[in-house]
């Protein structure tokens, strides 16, 4: 059998060609117009004709509209393809929307994105163990420091806030800031204690780092060179050991004394405050005799915040040096002495006054000078 192949396309074969690819394309349209003159079902209360769903699109704000498209296929298929380009802010406001919305996501200011996040980020040791947070080598540098038993990170402080703003599955317990741990320096003969606690009052997380240091089978004398080299700090500017008595000064209770033959000032319940970041703390020096020696109390009274964005005032305050701006002192009719440890009382239902008085910080009251801030 011999087949012949015409030189040209047949006349008759090239019109056929052409109503059946005509055929196709208004088949096609023909579907999609009934697919949009009759919504899918799974719309909801949003099986809307097409045409009011772009007039409601239209009055809508780019963030709000994007969160529109996302709510099914359908819709993103009619809005998505219409829509602006947002701006930072506008997509920042909408991550912060889907944070809300989905209990297994947080938002990170350091590369404006969402992440999940791991329920194991609330083991007991994980806060010792942080490289795998997301973003880390950004948010390392803005973590809050309670020495020995733990840093606290913005990641955890932010799900731990957002459980409390949207509910349990948003984030983290309280618990996750629960420690506690106990020391012993060979070389000093200290035994050391330090517990921490926080809670959440008008919504703003507070912490609570008790320490105590106690002489072990030693002398004043080397409890005395412990505190001023191994004692640690309790905020970016006030600190247990002797700091550098310009921007980290040594609390004002255990610089006195030193050149005592006792080495210490007892005291009872002395009170003080940060004037650089919402730190309050009192400590007891209580002397127990030759035999007991001295026992030294702290309590520290941080407030981190709502923690909504590591960028804050109160949140920078608390990890960094010098933040620019008014320090806690210039605000004191607001933010005054005592105010945090006053809110940590109320929370725990205790009556409380506020007491105490700013330490002096030299290179604070330098810095104000310099700037009028005075």
């Amino acid at each position: 059998m011999s087949i012949y192949i015409l030189p040209y396309p047949h006349p008759v074969l090239e019109e056929s060609i052409m109503v059946m690819r005509a055929a196709r394309w208004l088949s096609r349209q023909l579907t999609r117009l009934v697919r949009y003159l009759h919504p899918s079902p799974g719309l909801g209360a949003l099986a809307l004709p097409p045409e009011l769903i772009f007039i409601i699109a239209g009055y809508l704000d780019t963030p709000s509209a994007v969160s529109l498209s996302l709510t099914s296929r359908t819709m993103y298929t009619l809005c998505f393809s219409t829509m602006p380009h947002m701006d930072p802010k506008g997509k920042e406001e909408l991550l912060l929307w889907l944070e809300k919305d989905n209990g297994t996501l947080y938002f990170c200011h350091y590369c404006t994105k969402i992440h999940q996040w791991n329920a194991r980020w609330g083991d007991s040791n994980y806060l010792r163990n942080r490289g795998d947070l997301p973003c880390w080598e950004h948010a390392r540098n803005g973590c809050i420091c309670f020495p020995i038993i733990c840093d606290i990170t913005y990641h955890h402080a932010r799900l731990i806030m957002n459980r409390h703003f949207y509910g349990s599955i948003h984030g983290l317990p309280l618990s996750t800031l629960r420690k506690h741990c106990r020391s012993y320096s060979p070389i000093f003969k200290v035994k050391y204690a330090e517990t921490l606690q926080a809670c959440i009052s008008d919504d703003q997380l507070l912490a609570l780092a008790t320490r105590t240091i106690s002489q072990s089978r030693t002398t004043a004398r080397s409890l005395r060179h412990y505190i001023d080299s191994q004692g640690g700090w309790i905020c970016n500017h006030l600190a247990i050991n002797k700091g550098n008595g310009y921007n980290i000064v040594q609390l004002p209770e255990l610089t006195a004394g030193r050149n005592t033959p006792i080495h210490f000032a007892p005291c009872d319940t002395s009170f003080g405050s940060c004037p650089e970041c919402f730190t309050d703390y009192d400590i007891d020096i209580t002397w127990g005799g030759e035999k007991g020696g001295f026992v030294i109390k702290i309590a520290v009274y941080g407030q981190l915040g709502q923690c909504r964005s590591p960028f804050d005032w109160s949140w920078l305050a608390m990890t960094r040096q010098r933040v620019e701006g008014r320090p806690r002192i210039v605000r004191s009719q607001d933010y005054g002495p005592g105010l945090v440890r006053d809110r940590w009382n109320r929370a725990g239902g205790i009556g409380s006054e506020r007491q105490g008085a700013w330490v002096e910080v030299p290179s604070l009251r330098r810095h104000l000078e310099r700037s009028g801030g005075l």
